[in-house]
């Protein structure tokens, strides 16, 4: 069952508690109308009243949810969240949908019924709805019922979102008989109350059931900060999974281990290796001169990454068959790499599918065997004594090499009779940039240059996918020397391997850069100009509060060879100048003669974690690199 899960964040507090606020709907107070701030959090566009759900299992094993939001808005930007979209599972229903907003001079606005929309987005729907008659100020809230016929796969709760929230509380009701578990993270730092109780059965009068609820209050924002995975694994928050029923004719069990998903999900893997189609007769005449199994899947990959187009969209679970995605010519990532199965299988390499949750869609938890978990399918081989990790999606993206999304560490690998959590080790890459300039220093003050800027790894993987979205290629190169000089003047530029995806992407600048430098009293001065100089340090904020999570490791090393004019030389260059912390370095050092100046610039992070206490230092290395950017060369008329 996937039931709607509205993400909410925490609360404000105020002199008054939430208890003298009524949570009867449409019952508002003046308090809440007439709020227009909150002292906790003055960045607030909204603040999050009580977002409270209660779910209960029926005598014919059924789910109702039940679920009541109230929203106070705070800002222009706080009006979209009057636009609402409820996800929920295709086979369920939503109903007794009621949504107002309430102005403070008295105002009543009810959304009308033929202003609720329904879309579908693979096995997921969305029920969309704009509360009417919204201005700053106002109060909004909608409650809704879901029915659903599935009961053993309950979503997670989320105490938490991006704005400010009062109360969040979810409340699950279960009849003798029933078991559950219940995961907990990021509760310590936060007031969640947890209360188990017997109370009357709703569904047989004069019977009495357990009665779960977890209440978090005044529960702060967690807004999306740079370099920040998902938003959603820092969030309070509690995952569900019941456990049994027993009574006296039935003793079932609902709980699974990795291996019970694998042994219901493969099923589904097996039709799609099995599937049959033009694309068999194709692909064994496509590999038939070829008998070397790493070879011929090298070939295989290459066809489904190159000539089936990359569609949008998420999920792990394939909707299109392999025949129609080959017809077509197109698929999701899932679906791509699902066709990849079908024809690895088809021409004897076995492969075998593992479900992964990108960077974008958060962390995976081992003790909860769900598959809502996954958001892409990829493909696992192994030939010979060696592993290997396929995904289609990105056309630039080499065999065995997985994407700075998908290069995640843990994964779920469905085989026919087993499935388990396995560590996800693709081929390393150097992440690299490698940049080279001979310039000339021009009597009247311009340089003359050519720089050849050589990306490797993940960065020619991302340079590809840039040009490859790019509409105008000239305005892209002069983007990357603009940083020192919004006049450049670009002169020729060309790529070298741009379709070459297993070589570096090399790029060759021609340009000049007019006035850079400045003459006073018979001295002349400038910085040097190079391609990766920072102007300001990227982390202004005097404090963060979440880890720093960079997608991959990454090296720059950047050298200028400038030749000064004969009527000139050196008189002062800047001194070594270093910034460091545990596998983080920066360096930059110059070497000059009369007329000829060599920089070198490296920059070298061979982490992709950054804890909170390493913030002030991580800041600190970056003000000192943004200080040593600025540095000046000074020469003076012979």
């Amino acid at each position: 069952m996937r039931y709607p899960t509205i993400l909410f964040g925490s609360l404000f507090i105020l002199s008054l508690s939430i208890n003298l606020y009524s949570q009867e709907f449409g019952d508002i107070s003046d308090e809440e109308l007439e709020m227009t701030s909150i002292e906790e959090d003055p960045e607030a566009d909204v603040v999050i009243l009580f977002n409270k759900t209660e779910m209960s299992i029926t005598p014919d094993f059924d789910l109702n949810v039940k679920n009541h939001t109230r929203i106070k808005i705070l800002t222009e930007t706080g009006k979209e969240w009057a636009d609402i979209s409820i996800p929920y599972y295709y086979k369920d229903k939503i109903f007794n949908l009621e949504a107002y907003s309430y102005l403070p001079n008295g105002d009543e606005f009810e959304l009308d019924d033929d202003n609720i929309f329904d879309e579908k987005i693979g096995n997921t729907k969305f029920l969309k709805f704009a509360i009417p008659g919204v201005e700053v100020g106002s109060v909004i809230e909608y409650q809704y019922t879901l029915f659903s016929e599935y009961i053993s796969n309950l979503e997670p709760w989320y105490f938490q979102s991006k704005e400010f929230t009062k109360l969040s509380e979810i409340r699950i009701l279960l009849p003798p008989g029933f078991g559950y578990s219940a995961l907990k993270k990021n509760w310590a730092l936060h007031d969640i109350t947890e209360l188990k109780e017997e109370v009357w059965n709703p569904y047989k009068s004069g019977k009495k059931l357990n009665q779960f609820t977890w209440t978090a209050r005044n529960m702060p924002a967690i807004r999306k900060e740079r370099h920040m995975n998902a938003v959603k694994d820092y969030y309070a928050q509690i995952l569900f999974q019941l456990v049994s029923f027993k009574n006296a004719y039935v003793n079932f069990t609902y709980a699974k281990t990795w291996k019970d998903v694998a042994e219901n999900r493969y099923k589904l893997f097996d039709n799609y290796i099995d599937s049959g189609g033009d694309q068999i007769d194709f692909i064994e005449q496509y590999t038939s001169n070829i008998n070397d199994p790493l070879n011929k899947a090298k070939k295989v990959f290459e066809y489904v990454r190159s000539e089936i187009e990359t569609e949008s969209g998420g999920g792990w679970y394939p909707n299109k068959e392999p025949d129609e995605v080959f017809e077509e010519k197109k698929g999701k990532p899932s679906e791509k790499n699902a066709l990849l199965l079908n024809l690895l299988n088809h021409v004897g390499v076995k492969a075998e599918p593992l479900l992964i949750s990108t960077r974008k869609n958060g962390e995976i938890f081992r003790e909860w065997a769900q598959t809502q978990q996954f958001d892409r399918t990829i493909v696992f081989l192994t030939i010979g004594n060696k592993k290997y990790f396929l995904d289609t999606s990105n056309q630039f993206c080499s065999f065995g090499y997985l994407t700075p999304q998908t290069k995640v560490e843990i994964g779920f690998l469905m085989q026919e009779e087993d499935g388990k959590i396995i560590q996800i080790k693709p081929l390393k890459t150097k992440n690299r940039t490698e940049i080279t300039t001979i310039a000339n220093l021009e009597t009247d003050g311009s340089i003359l240059a050519e720089s050849n800027i050589v990306y490797k790894g993940f960065r020619a993987l991302i340079e590809r996918n840039n040009i490859d979205k790019t509409e105008n290629l000239r305005d892209h190169v002069k983007n990357k020397i603009d940083d020192f000089s919004v006049e450049a003047e670009i002169d020729t530029f060309y790529y070298s391997d741009l379709d070459s995806i297993d070589k570096p992407l090399s790029l060759m600048i021609k340009y000049k850069l007019p006035n850079y430098s400045e003459e006073n009293a018979g001295l002349v001065y400038f910085i040097p100009p190079f391609i990766t100089m920072l102007e300001k340090n990227p982390y202004e904020k005097e404090r963060r509060d979440f880890p720093f999570d960079y997608p991959y490791e990454y090296e720059v090393r950047e050298t200028i060879n400038l030749n000064i004019p004969q009527e000139y030389k050196i008189l002062e260059k800047p001194k070594i100048k270093k910034a460091n912390m545990r596998k983080f370095n920066f360096s930059k050092v110059f070497f000059g003669t009369e007329n000829k100046l060599e920089c070198r610039r490296n920059y070298s992070r061979n982490r992709t974690r950054f804890e909170v206490v390493e913030y002030t230092k991580l800041r600190a290395v970056f003000d000192k690199i943004v200080e040593s950017d600025q540095d000046i060369v000074l020469l003076e008329k012979k």
